[in-house]
């Protein structure tokens, strides 16, 4: 994985099905169930989920919110370090050449044996601290723009909005829509799930709540 750049963070664009403008209009909050089969629920089915300890709520966001979706993005994009610092690099057989080579290097300069052995850790640690420093840079741009006043950036221009999802009354997921008016698309932003509450199908039923926005349906 190429680390030159602090967007690391992929972002997806939907496309919207009508040619028209998305309109600003929010839609209405949405259950989910975890044991739901992926069809809509009807509204016999709501009543009876919420009394479902898996019953995911998506709702806006509200100002009361900003703390606990600060610290679910804060800490998604921090537990990737680990993944973007190694993920792929089997797959790279020129960085694999370049540390095995600084490490033979390191061999014939020092001539000591302990010093060769911990080479690949230097390495590694050194790849590590890069890929840190590339998501705090990611996320210190984050969280002084839009993840500071999710309301103007969020909640206030047309075809844009920001979800939650609530379960047992705690805020345990977020996602943003955000409307581009020069291509007709929305692209969903910032999505994150805590991960205590992962495996609950909460990251699909926010998809399909960024899907419905940028339908209109």
């Amino acid at each position: 994985m190429h680390l030159s750049s602090p967007k690391m963070v992929c972002e997806t664009k939907i496309v919207a099905d009508e040619h028209d403008a998305i309109p600003g209009t929010k839609k209405e909050s949405m259950m989910w169930s975890s044991a739901a089969s992926g069809a809509a629920l009807s509204p016999a089915a709501e009543a009876r989920d919420v009394l479902r300890k898996d019953a995911v709520f998506i709702r806006e966001f509200e100002c009361g919110d900003q703390e606990e979706v600060r610290r679910i993005f804060y800490e998604g994009i921090m537990e990737r370090i680990p993944n973007t610092a190694f993920r792929g690099l089997k797959q790279q057989p020129k960085t694999q050449f370049l540390y095995a080579f600084l490490t033979v290097m390191c061999f014939f300069v020092t001539k000591s044996v302990t010093l060769t052995c911990c080479a690949p850790l230097i390495l590694m640690g050194a790849r590590y601290f890069y890929s840190r420093k590339v998501i705090q840079s990611y996320l210190d741009c984050a969280l002084h723009t839009d993840m500071a006043d999710i309301e103007a950036y969020y909640m206030k221009p047309t075809g844009s909005c920001f979800w939650v999802a609530v379960l047992d009354g705690r805020v345990v997921g977020i996602v943003a829509a955000q409307g581009r008016e020069d291509d007709n698309t929305v692209e969903l932003r910032r999505m994150s799930v805590d991960s205590h509450y992962r495996g609950k199908g909460i990251a699909k039923a926010l998809g399909r709540r960024v899907l419905e926005f940028a339908r209109n349906e």
